[in-house]
């Protein structure tokens, strides 16, 4: 949205959804896959993947923390992906 300039207002009346689907879609609550979630999924030309599950609640957590630190900006992204990349070597071994 921040690219696009555009208010949950907005982007609710471009999408045919409510702007409590967007703040909730935004915000990562109520997971459920309502008819309103996949047509506002749709409209902005995403993949609605997230579920309830336990993977889903961890990027929905990552995406809000950036979502509050990031100025909008490509550099700032660029500066705060390569932050996150540096901390690979923290990451459990999965097997």
């Amino acid at each position: 949205m921040r690219n696009a300039r555009l208010s949950q207002v907005e982007l609710a009346k471009l999408a045919g959804v409510s702007q409590a689907t967007v703040s909730r879609a935004l915000r990562g609550t109520n997971q459920k896959h309502s008819d309103a979630r996949k047509k506002l999924f749709t409209y902005a030309g995403l993949d609605d993947h997230y579920g309830s599950s336990s993977t889903a609640r961890g990027i929905n957590l990552v995406t809000a923390a950036f979502s509050k630190i990031w100025d909008g900006s490509d550099a700032h992204a660029l500066a705060v992906a390569k932050i996150i990349e540096s901390l690979y070597g923290l990451r459990p071994d999965k097997e």
